[in-house]
């Protein structure tokens, strides 16, 4: 896939603790990507990509899904526009029950897993 001239961009959906090596990897033959979240694991890795989309011009965008929804869309129009008054504070909880199974992805320490990197970022 990295060496078709006709593939621009890639998605990168492998474990997080592959994002930033696969992103740099597809930076590096001139692919622009959207990288599942999180784009990396830390705030420093975050920051290379960043500068290396800029150095190299090319397409970076995390996948983050949430941004797209309707519901989203409008919330934030109607802040724009004033619709719902000044914001003066947020509070906003996510979560689902998530049975504990130590194969899954959710619970493994070797894929840089957690609740935090997988749902926290929402």
């Amino acid at each position: 896939m990295f060496d078709d001239p006709d593939v621009d961009i890639v998605y990168i959906a492998t474990p997080y603790n592959f994002h930033v090596d696969n992103v740099r990897d597809a930076f590096n033959v001139g692919k622009s990507v959207l990288c599942e979240k999180p784009i990396a694991i830390s705030s420093k890795e975050s920051k290379q990509l960043i500068d290396l989309a800029n150095h190299k011009q090319l397409f970076l965008m995390e996948a983050m899904w949430t941004y797209f929804l309707p519901a989203i869309i409008k919330a934030k129009q109607w802040v724009k526009e004033g619709r719902i008054g000044k914001i003066k504070h947020i509070k906003a909880d996510f979560g689902y029950p998530m049975p504990y199974q130590l194969e899954s992805r959710e619970y493994r320490t070797d894929l840089t897993s957690g609740c935090l990197l997988d749902m926290g970022i929402y």
